[in-house]
């Protein structure tokens, strides 16, 4: 007893300093749209990670496994592309690392009309079908202000159904948010 005594002590004080520790490094991982929300991810939801602690940032964020439709190493963006346990390994510009890793839960499967978008409504993976435009302007079922091109096979995160066949997307590879026609999207990720 006199040896776990003293044991049990270190444990009871490093305890405390490793959950501060953890709660003070510096590292947020963050839904991107809805930017207080730290857990509960899904897949296909846009995320981002960061570092910032006093001078230091984070200068290369490592997915494993790799984003969808994302280099593995490269910004701290990306969208999870399977369930399960996603880890992130932060390069930081003082030369150390930091590591997480994040619980994911499975894609969301209904995706809502723009009336009943709310907190918390996660969105659903699709993939193209065809080339379409991406419109920065569209929620009244007009499609307006051309942004870029989403090109067949690549995936989008849709967020909400407006009107007259149009959704509200987030295109993984560009990382562009805004309005495409539903007809070019299939459920899923490639």
């Amino acid at each position: 007893m006199k040896r776990l005594l003293p044991v049990l002590l270190l444990a009871g004080v490093l305890a405390p300093a490793a959950t501060a520790q953890a709660q003070g490094s510096g590292l947020n991982i963050h839904a991107i749209f809805e930017e207080g929300r730290t857990s509960g991810f899904r897949v296909g939801e846009p995320l981002d990670v960061s570092y910032r602690r006093d001078a230091v940032r984070a200068t290369r964020v490592c997915w494993k496994p790799a984003p969808v439709d994302r280099p593995a190493c490269s910004s701290g963006f990306g969208a999870p592309r399977r369930a399960g346990v996603q880890r992130f390994v932060v390069s930081l510009s003082n030369g150390r690392t930091v590591r997480a890793q994040r619980r994911i839960r499975p894609a969301a499967r209904r995706l809502v009309a723009a009336d009943a978008l709310g907190p918390g409504t996660a969105p659903v993976p699709f993939t193209a079908t065809c080339g379409a435009r991406l419109f920065g302007n569209g929620g009244n079922g007009k499609l307006l202000d051309p942004l870029g091109r989403v090109r067949a096979g690549d995936s989008v995160a849709a967020y909400y159904a407006a009107p007259r066949g149009v959704v509200q997307v987030f295109q993984y590879r560009t990382a562009l948010a805004g309005f495409m026609s539903r007809q070019c999207l299939r459920r899923g990720l490639r």
